[in-house]
């Protein structure tokens, strides 16, 4: 690692790269060590001097219990769009949230209990995860469709909850997210403001057309707004 940040900074070879992905990528996990043992595989990923082919090639071979550590901040612009791109690829569509999703996540969900998610991986994240919990279709038997909505319900804020202790970096734009998805909204919105209730120290505004968020959470408003909205 320290010659791609140093010397090899610039300009390596390519079959350097491609041993430095494959070595991290195929390492024995070491106790008490997260994802953050990709990052040799990150640095070489990220180079100047991977060839986009390669770098998708190599992004198919990582686990999905890695390829969050892949989408993290620090990674470059390249990896980035890559691990979006891989990301949609990866995630099935259509999928609503059932309780098996909890003990066998989608990929989207894996890369959400990931800590410092680059924005755009985090967003992409979140337009992957499985739908809330479907509707009657008005064939199925009431009783047997209340009993599985009522599981996949507890399912659905069950794998919130688990996203948003994950994720309490993202809590603004998350909110602002949430918005635009309203079976999210309600969890999203109850766990990110409890802390809140009762005070004015609130991390962001909600509901304002004027607003925008950072990745850090920082709020910025348009010229022309009125202040926040939402504050009552």
């Amino acid at each position: 690692m320290a010659l791609l940040r140093g010397p090899l900074a610039e300009s390596a070879p390519e079959w350097l790269l491609t041993t430095a992905v494959v070595s991290d990528l195929n390492r024995e996990p070491q106790p008490y060590m997260t994802t953050g043992r990709v990052e040799l595989a990150g640095v070489a990923l990220s180079h100047p001097a991977c060839p986009d082919e390669n770098r998708v090639r190599l992004l198919r071979k990582c686990a999905e219990a890695q390829f969050g550590g892949l989408g993290r901040r620090e990674s470059g612009a390249a990896l980035i769009l890559a691990v979006v791109a891989e990301l949609h690829r990866r995630s099935a569509t259509g999928l609503t949230i059932t309780p098996e999703l909890l003990t066998a996540p989608t990929p989207a969900q894996l890369v959400l209990g990931e800590h410092g998610l680059h924005e755009d991986v985090f967003v992409a994240a979140l337009d992957c995860l499985p739908f809330g919990p479907d509707i009657h279709d008005g064939e199925e038997d009431i009783e047997a469709w209340m009993e599985r909505h009522r599981a996949a319900s507890d399912a659905w804020d069950n794998m919130w909850s688990g996203i948003l202790r994950a994720q309490k970096e993202h809590h603004c734009p998350l909110l602002a997210w949430s918005e635009r998805h309203p079976a999210a909204d309600r969890v999203c919105a109850s766990t990110c403001w409890a802390p809140f209730r009762g005070t004015s120290n609130r991390p962001c505004w909600r509901r304002s057309p004027h607003t925008t968020w950072s990745a850090s959470g920082e709020r910025s408003s348009s010229p022309g707004s009125h202040g926040p909205a939402g504050t009552g």
